[in-house]
């Protein structure tokens, strides 16, 4: 009876170990076909062509390995409920927002360290018995924040909306959090986790990181995979990003001129996103996300948010909710919203 559902279960996290031969198999493969091309201009065309390969097969390996939006909003007239039960609620959390309201959230994972913190769930997922590799998986639980509506059904207080998330979630967790805000977005950044001893202790954010890109013109996905080359020279741990499917096409093929300078990375990734746009409205967030140590894996995915016309209330039939930059974000000095 258990045996297909286990089965079911096992299957995104196969698939997730599978990919993460990718980044080893297209840096040979590259190597390779760039020796053959034979000069310097073939040799950037048959790279360009890996590279968008390689974004193709990483970008199916993110939406396996990417927290499912086990959150929900819950409306009662003028007020509303957003419940979120996961192994990364604030991940969960920021894809209800999306997919409810069209807000932009960015959440990045605290380092899981301290035994409390992880669950094994080997023996769930598994398809063979007494297997070598453990599968652990951040503990996770349970957050609850009540917000006002607007009368047209989104929220009334972004910002208070998030501070009372990040409240929750240090008060619940192991885990402390920052509140920062961009241009009509916000993150939430990783402050404090537990050490192997139990100790809370101050860490340093993954994308706080500084790093060093070199001035040249490539692909943007080429630019996301040094700023992520760079952290994990700094850190120890494989950094990839950044996985993201629009409309069927990998992001960051677009050739741009690109620099970093002892820069933070998160605000790397912004520009890097900034640069994919051309002008257009900025459509993602992003989610960090980094296995329980040791595993060294981390990832960087980017999602967009629904379009307009598909951002509907449950509940309220058919009625469209308003953009984002249509909300009270709150008394926080945002760029362009003073």
């Amino acid at each position: 009876m258990h045996r297909p559902a286990a089965r079911a279960a096992s299957e995104p996290r196969a698939q997730t170990t599978a990919c993460r031969w990718l980044p080893a198999l297209a840096d040979a493969h590259r190597a390779q076909t760039i020796g053959e091309a034979g000069n310097r201009r073939a040799a950037r065309g048959v790279q360009f062509q890996v590279l968008r390969w390689f974004s193709l097969a990483v970008a199916g390996c993110a939406l396996a390995a990417a927290p499912s939006p086990e959150a929900r909003v819950e409306r009662e007239g003028s007020r509303a409920r957003l419940v979120s039960d996961s192994p990364r609620p604030l991940h969960a959390a920021a894809q209800a927002l999306a997919t409810q309201f069209g807000l932009r959230v960015n959440v990045e994972d605290p380092p899981y360290i301290h035994k409390d913190d992880v669950k094994d769930v080997t023996e769930e997922v598994s398809r063979v018995p007494n297997p070598r590799r453990r599968i652990l998986v951040p503990r996770g639980g349970r957050l609850e924040v009540e917000f006002a509506l607007r009368p047209g059904g989104s929220p009334r207080n972004v910002r208070a909306l998030l501070e009372s998330l990040v409240a929750q979630a240090n008060a619940r967790f192991s885990f402390a959090y920052r509140l920062e805000a961009g241009n009509r977005s916000f993150t939430l950044v990783p402050t404090h986790a537990r050490d192997q001893f139990g100790r809370s202790v101050k860490i340093v954010p993954l994308l706080d990181r500084r790093v060093t890109i070199p001035a040249g013109k490539r692909p943007l996905a080429e630019s996301a995979r040094l700023m992520a080359e760079s952290l994990s020279a700094q850190t120890g741990l494989r950094v990839n990003c950044c996985q993201s499917f629009v409309a069927g096409v990998p992001w960051g093929l677009e050739e741009v001129f690109f620099a970093a300078r002892d820069e933070p990375a998160r605000s790397v990734l912004e520009r890097l996103i900034e640069a994919s746009l051309q002008g257009r409205p900025n459509p993602y967030y992003w989610l960090q996300a980094c296995d329980p140590l040791p595993s060294p894996w981390c990832f960087v995915n980017l999602i967009p948010v629904p379009a307009a016309g598909d951002i509907f209330s449950p509940g309220l039939g058919n009625h469209i909710l308003q953009r984002p930059d249509a909300f009270d974000l709150g008394p926080y000095p945002v760029a362009g919203l003073e």
